[in-house]
């Protein structure tokens, strides 16, 4: 048993919680502690002003030579947001330590200036580590905020809401994949009815790059090629846009994306398209080049994926006296691929923004399966 000395010199047991995180929406903690204790400990689900919504105890303490544990699970409230998770010792003189596992302090911002504060779309280390349990969080925001922007997009509403694309797609989690396309749908419906703005484009776009990623975990052929060939036809106006170097992260990767899509579809009008599109927002991104670390360091992995988009177009436009069955079996130049292995590991993995990009490949390329995109479709 741990203890600590209190200020009137009595011993006070320590109850550390050594992991908290959530799974299929429910928290689930365990802590270590004295035996004895477990019968006060109280796990408590808490909303942003600090009220308990939801509450359970620990289960019969596990005792070995290590020490003894216990775990809790609590159902989390849908109807309301969940502000932080606590382990109260009640009835008990005890303390509570954290560890660094345990990931439930902070679930919610309660307004978008706290949300600013915060920094969490900007640090990863004010995140939950934990994918399922960032999920969870981003999830509560993107519905809490979807309906409040009130006219202008906040960055509050449209980060959320592409986050939960992205970690649905992460945990290929169709349900929430399904969920999150509903809710960039939404929202760029508000998107639309607003005057248009620069900033505004900039943010449409990156709801469009959240929108093929969560459609791809989502398995909805028609919602992934919508919102690539939205990014393509978009080209032209990106280019224009004075963003346009923060920009191509994004619009590059969707149209390396599509074109390595419409390769595997053999279309090869409709590749060729997408990577003349490439052309045009790298040409102009730099531009408007900006000197900033983190810009610098986007702007050169994206520069990559371009790297082989001239080998690309020549194979491309020499494929015209092959039978369409062996157009992928073409090779490439200067690597030992094929044109079809280059469209998915030269155009389509390096430009997926995930942890499980080889899952997504794999989804996209069972797409080209049954796909119909032909070149005045990627044109709009």
């Amino acid at each position: 048993m741990t203890e600590h000395g209190s200020a009137a010199g009595v011993a006070v047991s320590v109850v550390h919680v050594s992991s908290g995180v959530v799974r299929h929406g429910a928290a689930e903690v365990e802590v270590g502690c004295d035996p004895s204790l477990i019968r006060f400990l109280t796990l408590q689900a808490i909303d942003v002003e600090g009220r308990v919504i939801a509450q359970t105890g620990f289960n019969e303490a596990r005792v070995s030579i290590l020490g003894a544990t216990a775990a809790a699970r609590l159902p989390l409230p849908e109807d309301r947001p969940v502000g932080a998770l606590r382990v109260v010792p009640a009835g008990a003189e005890a303390e509570v330590e954290y560890t660094p596992d345990f990931q439930l302090h902070r679930l919610f911002f309660a307004s978008p200036q706290a949300f600013a504060a915060s920094k969490v779309a900007r640090r990863r280390g004010e995140r939950p580590r934990d994918k399922e349990t960032h999920l969870y969080m981003v999830r509560q925001m993107a519905r809490a905020y979807a309906v409040t922007s009130k006219g202008k997009e906040s960055e509050l509403t449209v980060t959320m809401t592409c986050s939960y694309g992205y970690r649905a797609a992460e945990l290929l989690d169709e349900k929430h994949a399904h969920e999150s396309l509903t809710l960039i749908n939404c929202l760029h419906v508000h998107m639309q009815m607003q005057k248009f703005s620069e900033q505004l484009e900039s943010r449409s776009l990156s709801l469009l790059t959240a929108q093929w990623h969560a459609a791809a975990a989502a398995r909805d052929r028609a919602a992934f090629e919508a919102a690539l060939r939205q990014i393509l036809s978009n080209a032209e106006s990106y280019s224009r846009n004075s963003l346009a170097f923060t920009m191509c992260y994004n619009s590059v990767r969707g149209m390396a994306v599509l074109a390595g899509y419409c390769i595997l579809c053999l279309k090869v009008e409709a590749a060729l398209a997408a990577l003349a599109g490439i052309r045009t927002i790298l040409t102009a991104a730099g531009r408007v080049f900006a000197f900033h670390p983190a810009h610098l360091d986007e702007f050169t992995r994206t520069c990559r994926i371009a790297v082989p988009l001239e080998d690309f177009e020549n194979v491309l436009r020499g494929s015209s006296n092959q039978q369409v069955g062996d157009m992928l079996q073409l090779r490439m130049p200067h690597v030992k691929l094929t044109l079809g292995q280059a469209a998915s590991e030269q155009l389509i993995r390096p430009s997926i923004r995930s942890d499980n990009p080889d899952a997504l490949l794999v989804i996209i390329q069972g797409f080209t399966a049954s796909g119909d995109i032909s070149a005045a479709q990627v044109a709009g």
